[in-house]
């Protein structure tokens, strides 16, 4: 039989800091000094190698996350980045 379930989604933006770090926003964030914040401080970093063609001259890019359960044991945990 077919699973014809959709996996649940995350809308938001991700945008990168002078210091190339790059991290994602359910809000759409405002540049503050040197550093992208939307209007909670509430962000999740994302592998700076991630996003190359957004840079800090650009604005924020809006995305879709696809949230995937892991199937993985408590003690096969590994720290995911």
């Amino acid at each position: 039989m077919e699973n014809n379930k959709q996996e649940p989604k995350i809308y938001g933006y991700v945008a990168r800091n002078v210091d190339g770090t790059v991290s994602f926003f359910q809000v759409k964030p405002n540049r503050v000094g040197e550093r992208w914040w939307d209007r909670d401080y509430a962000f999740i970093p994302l592998n700076d190698w991630d996003f190359p063609e957004i840079t800090w001259d650009s604005e924020p890019v809006m995305v879709e996350m696809v949230v995937k359960k892991l199937n993985i044991k408590q003690n096969e945990r590994r720290k995911i980045k």
